[in-house]
């Protein structure tokens, strides 16, 4: 049995992601889920993928992610 990933996001939510969170210092880990109506699922997949491209840190004691600005790369 091979390993398969089904994916639950685009490249466009993952755009529309990166605009909502841009300029801000930190995102609450269900902002992106409710904001974009998202399941469980593709919320989990997408702050991956955010924090994969070092956009957003990992979660905190408060349950916010650092955002990471352009100059931060």
């Amino acid at each position: 049995m091979s390993n398969v990933i089904k994916l639950l996001i685009n490249e466009d939510t993952v755009q529309q992601a990166i605009n909502l969170i841009r300029g801000s210092d930190v995102c609450g880990n269900n902002y992106l889920k409710v904001v974009l109506g998202l399941n469980d699922d593709a919320n989990d997949q997408l702050i991956s993928v955010l924090v994969h491209r070092n956009i957003l840190g990992e979660i905190d004691e408060d349950g916010n992610r650092k955002v990471f600005s352009h100059e931060d790369d």
